[in-house]
């Protein structure tokens, strides 16, 4: 997994540790929504470094469908979520030093965007389906504790997402 951009100057990078996949899904009579994350933790710590979700994407019947997972991580632009916790799109929670930021607390401008470059269906024999993409992004994110805004630019994602 990677992840990097240029946070108001100062670089943020993330290129080993343990890479993990999981996604949560509300079964609600049938239908629901499902949100998947790739998440890059310190393998020390447990401590979560880095986080890209694509959150609440409704779906009918007992599970998402493979075609549907798969379409969210098509090559383009993706929207990216908002304010409301069941807003769906995508978000980036990362570290920088000892702050935390996170992208749905921010207002997002024109400039914001999560543009997936170019993505690849894995099959490691494991029987989950599961996909690697490759993105870049500007956002504005918001560090937890203080509520400063700041812009990250120039940002690549590397990840995989899986559906168990």
């Amino acid at each position: 997994m990677v992840f990097k951009g240029n946070l108001n100057g100062t670089a943020v990078l993330y290129t080993n540790g343990v890479g993990g996949v999981t996604h949560d899904t509300t079964d609600l009579s049938g239908s629901g929504s499902a949100s998947f994350w790739s998440e890059f933790v310190q393998s020390s710590s447990s401590n979560s470094l880095a986080l890209v979700a694509f959150n609440n994407f409704p779906y009918t019947g007992s599970s998402m469908p493979n075609a549907q997972f798969y379409s969210l991580f098509t090559v383009g632009a993706k929207t990216v979520a908002g304010f409301s916790p069941s807003a769906n799109g995508v978000s980036v929670s990362f570290r920088s030093g000892s702050a935390t930021y996170w992208s749905p607390q921010a207002t997002q401008n024109a400039q914001s965007n999560f543009i997936i470059t170019d993505t690849q269906q894995i099959n490691d024999g494991s029987g989950i389906i599961k996909v690697r993409i490759r993105a870049t992004f500007n956002l504005r994110v918001v560090n937890q504790s203080t509520g400063a805004m700041k812009t990250i630019t120039d940002g690549v994602f590397v990840g995989t997402f899986a559906k168990d």
